[in-house]
Protein backbone atom coordinates (compact mmCIF):
# COMPACT_ATOMS: atom_id res chain seq x y z
CA UNK A 1 0.00 0.00 0.00
CA UNK A 2 1.60 3.02 -1.09
CA UNK A 3 0.45 5.32 1.33
CA UNK A 4 0.13 3.35 4.39
CA UNK A 5 2.19 4.30 7.08
CA UNK A 6 1.81 7.84 6.44
CA UNK A 7 1.47 10.03 9.23
CA UNK A 8 0.99 13.66 9.59
CA UNK A 9 2.62 16.22 12.16
CA UNK A 10 1.04 19.73 12.51
CA UNK A 11 4.81 20.92 12.57
CA UNK A 12 8.07 19.71 11.35
CA UNK A 13 10.24 17.83 13.18
CA UNK A 14 12.60 19.12 15.75
CA UNK A 15 16.16 19.49 14.27
CA UNK A 16 18.41 17.22 15.60
CA UNK A 17 21.61 18.63 16.52
CA UNK A 18 23.64 15.75 18.77
CA UNK A 19 25.43 14.51 15.47
CA UNK A 20 24.22 11.05 16.07
CA UNK A 21 23.64 9.35 13.12
CA UNK A 22 20.35 8.72 11.23
CA UNK A 23 18.76 5.31 11.76
CA UNK A 24 19.24 2.60 8.22
CA UNK A 25 15.27 3.01 8.50
CA UNK A 26 15.05 6.79 7.96
CA UNK A 27 13.84 6.96 4.42
CA UNK A 28 16.28 10.04 3.39
CA UNK A 29 19.35 7.97 3.73
CA UNK A 30 18.32 4.30 3.75
CA UNK A 31 19.68 3.20 0.76
CA UNK A 32 17.34 0.05 0.23
CA UNK A 33 13.92 2.09 1.18
CA UNK A 34 11.73 3.14 -1.44
CA UNK A 35 11.75 6.84 -1.00
CA UNK A 36 15.32 6.93 -1.43
CA UNK A 37 15.14 5.14 -4.71
CA UNK A 38 12.27 7.35 -6.00
CA UNK A 39 14.55 10.43 -5.30
CA UNK A 40 18.24 9.07 -6.83
CA UNK A 41 15.70 8.21 -9.84
CA UNK A 42 13.97 11.69 -10.19
CA UNK A 43 10.70 10.24 -9.95
CA UNK A 44 9.64 11.51 -6.65
CA UNK A 45 5.66 11.66 -7.35
CA UNK A 46 6.14 8.03 -6.97
CA UNK A 47 7.53 7.96 -3.55
CA UNK A 48 5.70 7.88 0.27
CA UNK A 49 5.86 11.03 2.14
CA UNK A 50 5.79 10.64 5.89
CA UNK A 51 7.73 11.74 8.67
CA UNK A 52 11.37 10.99 9.39
CA UNK A 53 10.24 9.72 13.02
CA UNK A 54 7.76 6.97 11.37
CA UNK A 55 8.40 3.52 11.85
CA UNK A 56 9.49 2.79 8.14
CA UNK A 57 9.12 0.01 6.82
CA UNK A 58 6.79 -0.83 9.42
CA UNK A 59 8.02 -2.77 12.34
CA UNK A 60 11.03 -3.17 11.42
CA UNK A 61 12.81 -2.59 14.88
CA UNK A 62 10.69 -4.83 16.39
CA UNK A 63 10.90 -8.30 14.37
CA UNK A 64 13.89 -10.21 14.82
CA UNK A 65 14.92 -13.53 12.85
CA UNK A 66 13.78 -15.61 15.63
CA UNK A 67 10.22 -14.19 15.41
CA UNK A 68 10.48 -15.10 11.37
CA UNK A 69 11.71 -18.80 12.24
CA UNK A 70 8.85 -19.02 14.99
CA UNK A 71 6.38 -17.46 11.87
CA UNK A 72 6.92 -20.27 10.02
CA UNK A 73 7.25 -22.85 12.59
CA UNK A 74 10.77 -23.49 12.32
CA UNK A 75 11.49 -23.37 15.93
CA UNK A 76 9.33 -26.30 17.01
CA UNK A 77 10.21 -28.75 14.55
CA UNK A 78 11.84 -31.90 15.88
CA UNK A 79 13.44 -33.08 12.87
CA UNK A 80 17.03 -31.96 12.62
CA UNK A 81 17.44 -33.61 8.99
CA UNK A 82 15.31 -31.19 7.68
CA UNK A 83 17.58 -28.25 8.43
CA UNK A 84 20.01 -29.18 5.81
CA UNK A 85 16.97 -29.76 3.32
CA UNK A 86 15.86 -26.68 1.54
CA UNK A 87 13.41 -28.79 -0.41
CA UNK A 88 12.30 -29.76 2.86
CA UNK A 89 12.34 -26.05 4.56
CA UNK A 90 8.88 -24.91 6.33
CA UNK A 91 7.04 -21.84 4.47
CA UNK A 92 4.24 -19.64 6.37
CA UNK A 93 1.42 -22.15 5.34
CA UNK A 94 3.15 -24.91 7.84
CA UNK A 95 2.19 -23.37 10.86
CA UNK A 96 -1.27 -24.37 11.52
CA UNK A 97 -2.06 -21.26 14.16
CA UNK A 98 -1.53 -18.89 11.61
CA UNK A 99 -4.05 -20.47 9.22
CA UNK A 100 -6.35 -20.74 12.46
CA UNK A 101 -5.90 -16.67 12.92
CA UNK A 102 -6.45 -16.18 9.18
CA UNK A 103 -9.60 -18.06 9.02
CA UNK A 104 -11.23 -16.22 12.14
CA UNK A 105 -11.00 -12.79 10.62
CA UNK A 106 -13.78 -11.16 9.19
CA UNK A 107 -14.35 -10.17 5.49
CA UNK A 108 -13.98 -6.85 5.71
CA UNK A 109 -11.34 -6.73 8.68
CA UNK A 110 -11.06 -2.91 10.05
CA UNK A 111 -7.56 -3.02 10.03
CA UNK A 112 -4.84 -0.39 8.92
CA UNK A 113 -5.98 1.00 5.74
CA UNK A 114 -9.30 1.59 6.96
CA UNK A 115 -7.88 3.25 9.90
CA UNK A 116 -5.60 5.35 7.79
CA UNK A 117 -8.84 6.24 5.02
CA UNK A 118 -10.75 7.23 8.07
CA UNK A 119 -8.32 9.95 9.33
CA UNK A 120 -7.37 10.98 6.22
CA UNK A 121 -11.09 12.03 5.37
CA UNK A 122 -11.24 13.65 8.73
CA UNK A 123 -8.54 16.14 7.60
CA UNK A 124 -9.07 19.94 6.56
CA UNK A 125 -9.30 19.52 2.72
CA UNK A 126 -6.13 21.77 2.52
CA UNK A 127 -4.30 19.51 4.67
CA UNK A 128 -5.19 16.32 3.15
CA UNK A 129 -3.91 17.73 -0.37
CA UNK A 130 -0.75 18.37 1.29
CA UNK A 131 -0.70 15.30 3.06
CA UNK A 132 -0.78 13.51 -0.28
CA UNK A 133 0.99 15.64 -2.32
CA UNK A 134 4.64 14.71 -3.15
CA UNK A 135 7.55 15.11 -1.02
CA UNK A 136 8.60 18.89 -0.97
CA UNK A 137 11.02 19.76 -3.08
CA UNK A 138 10.58 23.70 -3.93
CA UNK A 139 10.53 23.81 -7.56
CA UNK A 140 7.78 26.48 -9.24
CA UNK A 141 7.93 28.82 -6.12
CA UNK A 142 7.06 31.88 -5.80
CA UNK A 143 9.33 33.15 -3.06
CA UNK A 144 13.10 31.89 -3.82
CA UNK A 145 13.22 29.01 -1.18
CA UNK A 146 15.96 30.44 0.97
CA UNK A 147 13.68 32.89 2.80
CA UNK A 148 11.20 30.13 3.79
CA UNK A 149 13.58 27.44 4.63
CA UNK A 150 13.71 28.07 8.47
CA UNK A 151 9.85 28.40 8.83
CA UNK A 152 8.59 25.71 11.24
CA UNK A 153 5.20 25.31 9.37
CA UNK A 154 6.31 25.62 6.15
CA UNK A 155 6.57 22.73 4.42
CA UNK A 156 8.40 19.80 4.26
CA UNK A 157 10.61 17.03 2.17
CA UNK A 158 13.19 13.99 2.03
CA UNK A 159 17.05 14.44 2.33
CA UNK A 160 18.25 17.63 2.33
CA UNK A 161 15.15 19.16 1.56
CA UNK A 162 13.13 21.59 4.42
CA UNK A 163 12.76 19.34 7.19
CA UNK A 164 14.00 16.11 5.95
CA UNK A 165 15.97 13.72 7.86
CA UNK A 166 19.57 15.46 6.43
CA UNK A 167 18.18 18.77 6.65
CA UNK A 168 18.05 18.13 10.47
CA UNK A 169 21.26 16.20 11.06
CA UNK A 170 23.98 17.50 13.36
CA UNK A 171 27.33 17.98 12.07
CA UNK A 172 29.98 15.33 12.65
CA UNK A 173 30.88 12.35 10.62
CA UNK A 174 27.43 11.28 9.61
CA UNK A 175 26.44 14.39 8.07
CA UNK A 176 29.87 15.11 6.27
CA UNK A 177 29.35 11.60 4.26
CA UNK A 178 26.32 12.77 3.52
CA UNK A 179 27.01 15.97 2.15
CA UNK A 180 29.68 14.20 0.30
CA UNK A 181 27.55 12.29 -1.09
CA UNK A 182 24.65 14.09 -2.63
CA UNK A 183 27.22 16.75 -4.15
CA UNK A 184 29.40 13.86 -5.90
CA UNK A 185 28.23 14.82 -8.77
CA UNK A 186 28.15 18.48 -8.54
CA UNK A 187 25.27 20.59 -7.42
CA UNK A 188 23.37 20.74 -10.32
CA UNK A 189 21.09 18.15 -9.83
CA UNK A 190 20.11 19.03 -7.04
CA UNK A 191 16.26 20.34 -6.27
CA UNK A 192 15.77 23.89 -4.75
CA UNK A 193 15.16 23.05 -1.63
CA UNK A 194 17.74 20.59 -1.35
CA UNK A 195 20.45 22.80 -2.48
CA UNK A 196 19.70 25.72 0.47
CA UNK A 197 19.86 22.27 2.66
CA UNK A 198 23.18 21.47 1.53
CA UNK A 199 24.36 24.55 2.43
CA UNK A 200 23.31 24.72 5.48
CA UNK A 201 24.19 21.52 6.36
CA UNK A 202 28.16 22.76 5.06
CA UNK A 203 27.47 25.55 7.81
CA UNK A 204 26.96 23.17 10.43
CA UNK A 205 29.72 20.95 9.74
CA UNK A 206 32.30 24.39 9.44
CA UNK A 207 30.83 25.19 12.71
CA UNK A 208 31.65 21.84 13.95
CA UNK A 209 35.28 22.09 12.55
CA UNK A 210 35.86 25.24 13.95
CA UNK A 211 35.24 23.92 17.05
CA UNK A 212 37.63 21.60 17.32
CA UNK A 213 39.82 23.91 15.88
CA UNK A 214 39.65 26.30 18.84
CA UNK A 215 40.08 23.52 21.41
CA UNK A 216 42.82 22.19 19.82
CA UNK A 217 44.44 25.80 19.77
CA UNK A 218 44.00 26.06 23.13
CA UNK A 219 45.53 22.27 24.12
CA UNK A 220 48.17 23.80 22.97
CA UNK A 221 48.29 26.70 24.14
CA UNK A 222 47.93 24.56 27.75
CA UNK A 223 50.62 21.96 26.73
CA UNK A 224 52.81 25.19 25.85
CA UNK A 225 52.29 26.54 29.65
CA UNK A 226 52.53 23.25 31.19
CA UNK A 227 56.01 22.60 29.31
CA UNK A 228 57.34 26.42 30.69
CA UNK A 229 56.94 25.77 34.06
CA UNK A 230 60.12 23.19 33.66
CA UNK A 231 63.54 25.01 34.93
CA UNK A 232 65.06 26.81 31.55
CA UNK A 233 61.53 26.25 29.56
CA UNK A 234 60.15 29.56 31.06
CA UNK A 235 59.87 30.84 27.22
CA UNK A 236 57.57 28.46 25.46
CA UNK A 237 54.51 29.91 26.77
CA UNK A 238 55.41 33.45 25.35
CA UNK A 239 55.50 32.54 21.87
CA UNK A 240 52.17 30.31 21.40
CA UNK A 241 50.90 33.22 19.31
CA UNK A 242 54.06 32.75 17.21
CA UNK A 243 53.97 29.17 16.78
CA UNK A 244 50.65 29.33 15.85
CA UNK A 245 51.38 31.40 12.91
CA UNK A 246 54.57 29.65 11.62
CA UNK A 247 52.51 26.47 11.83
CA UNK A 248 48.71 27.57 10.08
CA UNK A 249 50.99 30.53 8.18
CA UNK A 250 49.08 32.99 9.41
CA UNK A 251 50.02 36.53 10.28
CA UNK A 252 50.68 36.98 14.06
CA UNK A 253 47.93 39.25 14.47
CA UNK A 254 45.49 36.19 13.00
CA UNK A 255 47.00 33.83 15.05
CA UNK A 256 46.47 36.22 18.46
CA UNK A 257 42.43 36.46 17.42
CA UNK A 258 42.68 32.60 16.86
CA UNK A 259 44.11 31.91 20.18
CA UNK A 260 42.02 35.05 22.05
CA UNK A 261 38.61 33.19 20.59
CA UNK A 262 39.38 29.67 21.82
CA UNK A 263 40.56 30.23 24.88
CA UNK A 264 37.17 32.50 25.58
CA UNK A 265 35.07 29.51 24.54
CA UNK A 266 37.08 27.45 26.75
CA UNK A 267 35.68 29.49 28.95
CA UNK A 268 32.23 29.61 27.89
CA UNK A 269 32.06 26.06 27.65
CA UNK A 270 28.38 26.14 26.32
CA UNK A 271 29.23 28.26 23.60
CA UNK A 272 31.74 26.36 23.18
CA UNK A 273 29.02 23.39 22.54
CA UNK A 274 26.53 25.44 21.01
CA UNK A 275 29.14 26.16 18.15
CA UNK A 276 30.31 22.31 18.03
CA UNK A 277 26.57 21.31 17.69
CA UNK A 278 26.09 23.83 14.54
CA UNK A 279 23.50 26.03 16.43
CA UNK A 280 25.48 28.79 15.88
CA UNK A 281 28.50 29.38 13.70
CA UNK A 282 32.17 31.36 13.94
CA UNK A 283 30.91 35.07 14.11
CA UNK A 284 28.32 34.30 16.48
CA UNK A 285 30.88 32.64 18.88
CA UNK A 286 33.37 35.35 18.30
CA UNK A 287 30.29 37.75 19.69
CA UNK A 288 29.61 36.06 23.24
CA UNK A 289 33.33 35.87 23.61
CA UNK A 290 33.83 39.62 22.69
CA UNK A 291 30.58 41.25 24.43
CA UNK A 292 31.00 38.21 27.15
CA UNK A 293 34.81 39.29 28.11
CA UNK A 294 34.58 41.85 31.34
CA UNK A 295 32.09 39.47 32.96
CA UNK A 296 33.24 37.00 36.12
CA UNK A 297 32.88 33.63 34.56
CA UNK A 298 30.06 32.72 36.82
CA UNK A 299 27.86 35.37 35.37
CA UNK A 300 29.31 35.39 31.40
CA UNK A 301 27.83 31.65 31.82
CA UNK A 302 24.41 32.49 33.01
CA UNK A 303 24.37 35.06 30.31
CA UNK A 304 25.32 33.02 27.77
CA UNK A 305 23.28 30.17 28.62
CA UNK A 306 20.28 32.64 28.46
CA UNK A 307 21.12 33.55 25.02
CA UNK A 308 22.15 30.83 23.38
CA UNK A 309 18.19 29.61 23.42
CA UNK A 310 17.85 32.06 20.25
CA UNK A 311 21.00 32.69 19.14
CA UNK A 312 20.95 30.02 16.55
CA UNK A 313 17.67 32.48 15.30
CA UNK A 314 19.56 35.86 15.57
CA UNK A 315 21.66 38.02 12.83
CA UNK A 316 25.04 38.53 14.17
CA UNK A 317 23.75 42.66 14.59
CA UNK A 318 20.67 41.41 16.46
CA UNK A 319 22.98 39.36 18.55
CA UNK A 320 25.51 41.87 19.61
CA UNK A 321 22.65 44.14 20.89
CA UNK A 322 20.90 41.51 23.05
CA UNK A 323 24.40 40.71 24.43
CA UNK A 324 25.63 44.48 25.11
CA UNK A 325 21.75 44.55 26.46
CA UNK A 326 22.49 41.71 29.07
CA UNK A 327 25.63 42.47 30.11
CA UNK A 328 24.22 46.23 30.83
CA UNK A 329 21.92 44.74 32.88
CA UNK A 330 23.87 42.32 35.19
CA UNK A 331 26.97 44.59 35.32
CA UNK A 332 26.63 48.47 34.39
CA UNK A 333 30.49 48.87 34.90
CA UNK A 334 31.37 45.95 32.64
CA UNK A 335 30.95 48.35 29.12
CA UNK A 336 33.28 51.07 30.96
CA UNK A 337 35.67 48.17 31.95
CA UNK A 338 35.90 47.19 28.36
CA UNK A 339 36.09 50.82 27.19
CA UNK A 340 39.20 51.37 28.79
CA UNK A 341 41.03 48.80 27.96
Amino acid sequence: MSEQGLADDSARPPADTTGAPVPATDPAIATNSPTHAANSSGDAANSPTHPANADYPPNVATNSLDDDVRAVGWADHDDPERHDDPERWPVADDDPDRAEMERSLPDEYPGDEAEYAAWLASLPEDVRADHLARPYTGAGEVIPVGFTHRDPDGPWGVGFAAGGALDRLGPGPSLAKALTDVTAGGHDDLGESELVGVLLGCQRQVAWSQARLAAAVTALADRRRAQASRPGWSELGEHVTDELAAAMRLTSRSASRLLDVACGLARLTDVAAALGTGVIDWPKACLFVDELAMLPDELAAAVAARLLVRAGELTTGQLRAALARAVLAVDPAAAGRRRAE
